[in-house]
């Protein structure tokens, strides 16, 4: 055990138990070593100390996420347009015609835009975000499997990681992965439980994964 006043935090963190297997209940998710004195110090209240980058009344984007990319942005909509967003931020570096912009919504979304050839191809959004695709981020496996049954024969189980599904010329992307959370008296997120919806991508089926940076 730490000496000299330090102390051990340590979280289980288990967000549906119903779910889990009795051999995966209990297990220890999150340690911590720290001193007494870093309790108030808890990292969400640090973090809420810094302004987001919506803080200061800066002009931010409504973000809806549906087959043809943003609502604001379809799919194959130019490189200019795009730079051009309210609130957009471009990645310095451009590799074999591909380049990537950024934009976080009021809500603290972030969403990712690819473009190959000067056109929009891609769009990935994590956080809180409308979509229109039957699915959206902090859906769980169940929510995924009643809107696209054919990525799991009946009483198979999704794996976590990313599924993807072809509908007409779009390829639909959707990132499952254990939950995140703060739990009292831990200093850093906890992950556990089963996985939910992280995020979702939607991208043009014509370009070749390959191309995408």
């Amino acid at each position: 055990m730490p000496g000299d006043g330090v102390e051990v935090v340590f979280s289980d963190a288990g967000y549906d138990l119903e779910s889990l297997p009795e051999a995966d209940r209990g297990r220890i998710t999150t340690l911590e070593v720290r001193h007494p004195r870093a309790r108030p110090c808890a990292m969400q209240d640090v973090q809420a100390l810094f302004p987001s980058s919506t803080d200061g009344g800066s002009e931010t984007l409504p973000v809806s996420v549906g087959l043809d990319g943003l609502a604001a942005a379809p799919l194959g909509t130019p490189v200019d347009v795009v730079r051009a967003l309210p609130g957009i931020t471009a990645e310095p570096d451009v590799m074999g015609g591909c380049e990537n912009f950024y934009l976080v919504t009021a809500d603290d979304a972030s969403v990712r835009l690819v473009i190959v050839d000067g056109v929009l191809v891609l769009v990935q959004a994590y956080g809180p975000v409308d979509t229109d695709l039957g699915v959206a981020p902090g859906d769980s496996v169940a929510d995924v499997q009643a809107a696209y049954p054919q990525l799991a024969a009946r009483g198979e189980a999704i794996a976590p990681g990313t599924v993807e599904v072809v509908l007409q010329d779009r390829v639909l992307g959707i990132d499952l992965w254990p939950a995140q959370a703060w739990v009292p008296e831990v200093d850093v997120p906890v992950t556990g439980g089963p996985p939910v919806v992280a995020g979702v991508t939607v991208r043009d089926g014509a370009v070749d994964p390959s191309r995408l940076c």
